[in-house]
């Protein structure tokens, strides 16, 4: 397991939730996006922002692709 990666990601979930929190916007947009093999678990409080989400998982599939990781 790679321990770096793994601290690397709690560490940008922890500074996301904390940035969400802080903002005191009253219309503010989250999404999430997780992969799990080559199916996309799109999570968005808005219709644009899982737009955005699904282009980004497409692009990341096709470059797996392309890769062959």
């Amino acid at each position: 397991m790679d321990l770096r990666g793994l601290f690397v990601g709690i560490a940008l979930i922890v500074i996301g939730v904390t940035l969400l929190s802080l903002s005191d916007l009253q219309n503010v947009s989250y999404g999430a996006l997780l992969l799990i093999g080559p199916i996309p678990v799109i999570v968005s409080s808005d219709v644009g922002l899982a737009i955005l989400l699904l282009l980004i998982c497409s692009f990341l599939l096709i470059l797996l692709q392309f890769l062959k990781w």
